[in-house]
């Protein structure tokens, strides 16, 4: 039988190039300062980062739990990252840092405390580089299952603002 994810789907805004996953009363400033090795997202204790091309901005954002690993979705997506995630009160929801998300992204997607794999997917971060939108330019995808490997892996950086910004 087919793992059915549980899933939450919204417009998240964007400010300084980040957009986050926070576990319960974590706050982006906590991740210290943040090191984008993949050119995607990053974690610290309760928290992943994900890094925008655009600086200012809202962008489109679907959120997936799975009980179990699911088929990684490389066909449409530009740039795409695996990276654990630790949510010491089990509570992962979507965050920003200057502004609120939207009702719809602040119900928590992971209700276990533990770490959990987390699959970042992206598209559209060439678009408006450095920019303030007003409407969504780009597209994320991420997708979460319990899983206690810490291990990072690169499926893709195929984006000119993914692999600039990479580590190299």
């Amino acid at each position: 039988m087919a793992d059915q994810p549980t899933h939450r789907s919204g417009v998240v805004p964007v400010s300084h190039h980040q957009f986050f996953l926070l576990d319960e009363d974590v706050y982006p400033e906590d991740g210290g300062r943040l090191v984008w090795p993949n050119g995607l997202a990053t974690a610290a204790p309760g928290l992943l980062a994900i890094y925008t091309g655009i600086h200012l901005g809202p962008v489109d954002l679907r959120l997936e739990l799975h009980d179990t690993p699911p088929e990684p979705e490389l066909g449409r997506w530009e740039d795409v990252v695996e990276l654990a995630v630790e949510a010491p009160t089990g509570a992962l929801c979507a965050g920003a840092l200057m502004e609120d998300v939207p009702d719809t992204l602040l119900d928590p997607i992971t209700h276990e405390p533990g770490t959990y794999r987390a699959r970042v997917h992206a598209h559209g971060r060439d678009t408006a580089v450095d920019l303030a939108t007003h409407e969504p330019v780009e597209h994320y995808l991420i997708q979460l299952w319990p899983d206690t490997n810490t291990a990072e892996h690169t499926h893709k950086i195929t984006s000119t603002y993914g692999r600039t910004n990479a580590a190299t």
